[in-house]
């Protein structure tokens, strides 16, 4: 099966980070990164309803984002850090390099799975964590199939 071409890219920062559709789609700059969902700090392991309140703000950033919906069932492309944290919550690559969506739900559902445990400090990165909830909402409301390098893009 061939890859569907990469049709997004998201820089991933620390506080804020960059949305937007390839090749010349609008750009959208979100307050909004691994570190900082909705203006808080992601300072420790997710509770049932802090991720529930973490999502509400990842959707919220990206509605303007996900509005645009060029070219569904394309290629979200991300920076090697982000892949390494995906990879390191348990997802990996096929492979043709491509993170399918499934690879990032299951990583989505073993983080949903711990915060409706009541968190689980141990073995908890909340950096980690953010990046997968993150990934996991752009690629839903996006329309998108999966991830790439952005080196590949």
């Amino acid at each position: 099966m061939t890859a569907p071409m990469n049709t997004a890219f998201l820089q991933l920062g620390s506080v804020q980070s960059t949305l937007g559709w390839l090749p010349e789609g609008p750009r959208f700059d979100l307050a909004l990164g691994h570190a900082s969902i909705g203006g808080r700090d992601v300072a420790g392991p997710f509770t049932a309803a802090g991720m529930e309140d973490a999502i509400q703000h990842v959707e919220d950033a990206i509605a303007p984002w996900s509005r645009q919906r060029p070219h569904p069932g394309g290629l979200l492309a991300v920076d090697a850090a982000t892949l390494q944290r995906l990879a390191d919550a348990g997802a990996g690559p096929d492979r043709e390099g491509v993170w399918y969506t499934d690879a990032v739900e299951q990583a989505y559902q073993r983080l949903a799975l711990r915060a409706t445990r009541g968190g689980g400090a141990a073995g908890s990165d909340p950096v980690q964590d953010a990046t997968v909830l993150i990934l996991r909402e752009c690629l839903h409301h996006g329309g998108l199939a999966g991830l790439v390098a952005a080196a590949a893009a």
